[in-house]
């Protein structure tokens, strides 16, 4: 099975940024896709090449861990990455560095062939690696995490957007007056940063990206690449500026949950939701979906695809929560220099 390259491979790279990347050679089929896709995507990560034995500790790991260039860590835990020695050894540096708290280092765990924590855990208890459960259950309930569980079918979108939200991804920057859109992939795929939103139930946010789906005249209309919460029927359209760090700020026209006109008038550009795990720790059900308007401002219900969701219904039920999506306006003119 052919090897993926690291960050290190990567011809013309303009960014030395990398993320970690801890798993067991024994899932080597999942994992070897997996990061071959990440580095299709523009990802910049680290993994072992050379590790054939899940049982030996490669002492250049942690250097890789401690390194300034390394801003976060992709964990897959697996039944058999978390009996790992190496595995937990990684875990062990990986708290390290979490621990210093002035660096910005983060962590994303990913489950592989796990329902959840309780079931990582039992795994864990129940084996010579016991031990370690308190390395593991400490790295877990950072910031009060929820994984992402791989099969879910958006886990690459989910950990290529972790990566570059932490600045572990090629990205190239154009500027237009001084506001920074990112080229991603060399397709003209615009983002701005502006703003915050929640990414632990601790309070620690992060930046809103706003993804540019046309122009009209001066203004610059986006939409924001992550739902950015899950919430009630009766709060979706409760947006306020405040609410996400937008106060004050005088180029913004206008700030609204998605509608479906928009929605579908460029879908294509707008691209699917990513999910975010602080919104996932928020949701009641299942099923992720959010919230549209329709022309009348009834709410609707949409999957990550964009798709309406036909055969729900009781839409309004309390007990449901589904993630708001946003669309702001900005006026170009009044960008400040």
């Amino acid at each position: 099975m052919v090897k993926p390259g690291t960050f290190l491979d990567r011809l013309g790279r303009n960014n030395n940024k990398y993320v970690f990347i801890s798993y067991s050679h024994k899932d080597e089929k999942y994992v070897f896709d997996l990061l071959q896709r990440l580095f299709d995507s523009g990802v910049n990560y680290w993994y072992d090449k050379e590790l054939t034995d899940g049982e030996i500790w490669n002492e250049e790991v942690a250097d890789i861990i401690k390194s300034e260039d390394c801003v976060g860590a992709v964990f897959l835990f697996s039944e058999n990455s978390v009996v790992s020695n190496a595995v937990c050894r990684e875990v062990r540096e990986a708290n390290i560095r979490l621990k210093e708290e002035k660096d910005g280092f983060a962590i994303l765990p990913v489950l592989v062939g796990l329902s959840g924590f309780q079931d990582m855990l039992c795994k864990i208890a129940s084996s010579a690696a016991h031990k370690n459960i308190g390395d593991f259950a400490e790295i877990m309930s950072s910031e009060d995490r929820t994984a992402v569980i791989a099969e879910d079918g958006t886990s690459v979108d989910r950990i290529r957007a972790f990566c570059e939200r932490i600045g572990a991804s090629e990205k190239n920057y154009v500027e237009i007056r001084d506001t920074k859109f990112s080229v991603i992939d060399g397709k003209r795929n615009h983002f701005y940063e502006l703003g915050t939103y929640p990414v632990s139930a601790t309070g620690k946010n992060a930046p809103i990206r706003w993804k540019l789906i046309c122009r009209d005249k001066n203004n610059l209309v986006f939409v924001s690449e992550y739902c950015l919460d899950f919430v009630e029927y009766g709060n979706a359209t409760n947006i306020g500026m405040s609410r996400f760090g937008l106060e004050g700020k005088d180029e913004i026209v206008s700030l609204n949950l998605i509608d479906e006109e928009t929605l579908k008038k460029y879908a294509d550009t707008a691209g699917q939701a990513v999910p975010t795990d602080y919104a996932d720790f928020k949701r009641t059900q299942s099923f992720r979906a959010f919230w549209v308007k329709d022309s009348r401002g009834k709410l609707l219900l949409y999957n990550n695809k964009n798709e309406l969701i036909k055969d729900y219904v009781n839409a309004e039920n309390d007990t449901l929560t589904a993630g708001i999506r946003l669309v702001m306006v900005l006026d170009d003119n009044k960008i400040k220099l």
